[in-house]
């Protein structure tokens, strides 16, 4: 329960400061890539701190900061960041192969550069792909952020209710496949709930794409939740870090993000942006 109420607030909290951005445009184009970056720097030093249990060497600093600049590569044109995307990861591998060389030699190169690269492609680019969505339709990334939310609490309160058959016994005893259901069916009714709210304007997608998204999400958000939960049996630690306090790290808040924002924006990028462009 203590989970949830945490994750909860996190959710809301996440949410309070969007709606406050999308109100103000300097905001908008400032304080929320500001802070998306700064959430990614701090889960990739726990990213780093994990595989640390394990062993694993590379550095933290260049993956903090490779981090940092992928994150903040969101900001900028979509055609163009879909040009950049792969030249920078493609980059970012041969720093991370030359660091590696420097610094550690050939033990432990293997899980070193893997463990880096992991780091870029589980953290950084999900991150980036989410301020994508911002530039194009702020409140697209709104509605993604409330079926995550809607995803994590009717799975929760579902599962705990009518959960019987577990879903991943030793990933996660506690997620039921009667929560993961739940889950979904609850993100479908709150987007239904979300269309019919707001203008057709100002959220022109139609609703048989809205509900299927919300119904993407539902599975997403406990995937990347389950796939943070991977990272943390091998490691054998219970949360990622300690930055949050009492509430763990910054990557246990967050992770259902991770799985969902490529979601959010392969929509946009297949179904949406090519029509506009033709």
């Amino acid at each position: 329960m203590a989970k949830v109420q945490s994750r909860g607030r996190v959710a809301l909290a996440m949410i309070g400061t969007l709606l406050l951005c999308l109100r103000f445009e300097v905001l908008r184009l400032t304080v929320l890539p500001a802070i998306t970056a700064v959430l990614g720097v701090m889960s990739a030093r726990e990213v780093h701190r994990m595989a640390g249990r394990l062993g694993v060497q590379f550095s933290r600093s260049i993956a903090m900061a490779l981090t940092g600049g992928i994150v903040i590569m969101g900001v900028v044109d979509h055609e163009l960041y879909g040009n950049l995307l792969p030249v920078v990861l493609t980059g970012a591998m041969m720093l991370v192969f030359v660091v590696q060389m420097r610094l550690y030699g050939i033990p432990g190169a293997f899980s070193g550069v893997a463990s880096n690269m992991l780091t870029l492609l589980y953290v950084a680019v999900p991150l980036s792909l989410a301020l994508q969505v911002l530039q194009y339709d702020r409140l697209f990334l709104f509605f993604s952020l409330v079926m995550i939310w809607a995803s994590d609490s009717g799975a929760y309160f579902v599962g705990r209710k009518f959960g019987r058959t577990s879903l991943a016994p030793t990933l996660s005893p506690k997620k039921t496949v009667e929560g993961l259901f739940g889950g979904v069916a609850v993100c479908c009714l709150v987007a239904l709930g979300f269309k019919l709210a707001v203008p057709a304007a100002a959220f022109s997608y139609p609703l048989s794409h809205v509900l299927f998204l919300a119904a993407l999400i539902g599975i997403a958000a406990p995937a990347g939740d389950l796939a943070e939960s991977v990272l943390k049996r091998d490691c054998g630690v219970k949360d990622s870090g300690h930055s949050l306090g009492g509430h763990g790290g910054v990557l246990d808040r967050i992770d259902s993000m991770f799985f969902c924002m490529p979601v959010c924006y392969g929509y946009l990028r297949f179904f949406v942006w090519p029509f506009l462009e033709s």
